[in-house]
């Protein structure tokens, strides 16, 4: 299941805000149902609305959407702990402020991860154009320095060889 912690926090701000006014639970969840981007989230609100309006307890339904892996845990243990305080209003301006405070780190997180990714790419682009300019100087610059040692070793060697062959 994917949670968007943006979209759980301002639902869950949203439906306290409702409560405060006095709107009912069921329409909350009926308005926080179809406002919903994610359709599990979507899915798992509808089954909590169907099951409370067939009469089941709050602690009942919601633990039929997490089971149905429609809503996240602790987003259910924020409603449970609503229900059973009886103030079911803090309770969802909690897990409102929860999952907004959890949105806010995953994005420092993801500008953290951003950062070594650059500074890789970074490196190996400089480690290419380096490496470019080194061989080219090289290859340029062949003509200007005498052969290397190992040349000359070899060419001095054939020519000892030859000199111990005609004795």
């Amino acid at each position: 299941m994917s949670v968007h912690f943006d979209e759980l926090g301002y639902l869950n701000l949203r439906m306290a805000g409702q409560l405060r006014i006095g709107v009912p639970l069921d329409k909350c969840l009926r308005d926080a149902a179809a406002s919903c981007k994610t359709d599990s989230l979507r899915a798992g609100l509808n089954r909590i609305h169907r099951s409370l309006s067939e009469g089941e307890p709050m602690e009942c339904a919601v633990d039929q959407a997490v089971l149905a892996r429609e809503a996240p845990a602790m987003w259910a243990a924020f409603l449970k702990q609503g229900v059973t305080t009886g103030d079911l209003r803090g309770s969802l301006k909690d897990a409102g402020d929860y999952y907004l405070w959890m949105h806010r780190i995953s994005l420092k997180l993801r500008g953290l991860m951003a950062y070594p990714a650059i500074a890789a790419a970074c490196l190996v682009a400089s480690t290419g154009f380096v490496s470019l300019m080194v061989s080219r100087f090289l290859h340029e610059s062949a003509g200007f320095f005498p052969s290397n040692g190992f040349e000359a070793s070899r060419a001095g060697t054939a020519a000892l060889a030859a000199a111990q062959i005609g004795r």
